[in-house]
């Protein structure tokens, strides 16, 4: 979560919408998680979903991300450049922090957008996040949040899976008390094989929140991530 400005949803939104565009992230196999999915009223930051390429293909989502944040211009560009290279420039930019490269698992980016209304440029922290077949439904509850859904699956994903002090999750994937992987490949099959109704995403930190003052007052301690 990002402690800098933050966005209206509906900015927030309309921000994830072109940069989804300008990264090509079409169709139902991306999707915008985090907040945004929540529906919380401010944002703080943008977290996206997106397959993982075969290993042998080539990662065309790095390479339109690394082409759409490209470095300043140099001083004599503005003579030579393409307009349409300078109006993108002029619309986006920003700096990869983190995880970046071809067939990448996550990446952190700060990207900066103009507001064509003020001329001002906002700084947004953005996550990306990819999945396989077989862990998208866990992804994207997780990537979803809150985090305190994410501690009470884990806990009642161990304990239905017998795992006792053994991690449920690791590299990305839910795991049984063999360290197997157990496929999950939406949502509803992850709070399903949980044991857990299905939450909508707008309700998960009610549900969360909920959950955890029960606990409170019954004195139960609450874990971390498992």
């Amino acid at each position: 979560m990002s402690n800098g400005p933050r966005l209206a949803l509906k900015d927030a939104e309309g921000a994830a919408l072109y940069l989804m565009q300008e990264w090509g992230m079409r169709g139902p196999d991306c999707m915008v998680v985090g907040s945004v999915r929540r529906q919380r009223p401010d944002v703080g930051d943008l977290e996206l979903i997106a397959p993982l390429p075969p290993e042998s293909a080539r990662d065309e989502l790095h390479d339109r991300i690394v082409a759409s944040l490209p470095p300043p211009p140099a001083a004599t560009e503005g003579l030579f450049a393409a307009p349409a290279a300078i109006a993108k420039r002029q619309a986006l930019r920003g700096a990869a922090l983190k995880g970046l490269k071809p067939g990448f698992r996550s990446c952190e980016l700060l990207v900066e957008l103009l507001r064509k209304s003020t001329g001002e440029w906002h700084s947004l922290p953005v996550q990306i996040h990819r999945y396989t077949p077989q862990n998208r439904g866990w992804i994207e509850l997780m990537r979803t949040g809150p985090s305190e859904l994410g501690i009470l699956f884990l806990e009642r994903w161990k304990k239905v899976y017998g795992l006792g002090d053994s991690e449920a999750s690791r590299s990305g994937h839910l795991r049984n008390s063999y360290g197997d992987i157990v496929p999950v490949r939406t949502e509803e099959e992850a709070f399903e094989k949980c044991g857990i109704p299905y939450v909508p995403p707008d309700r998960r930190g009610v549900w969360a929140e909920s959950v955890l003052q029960a606990r409170r007052l019954k004195g139960e301690s609450i874990g971390r991530s498992a």
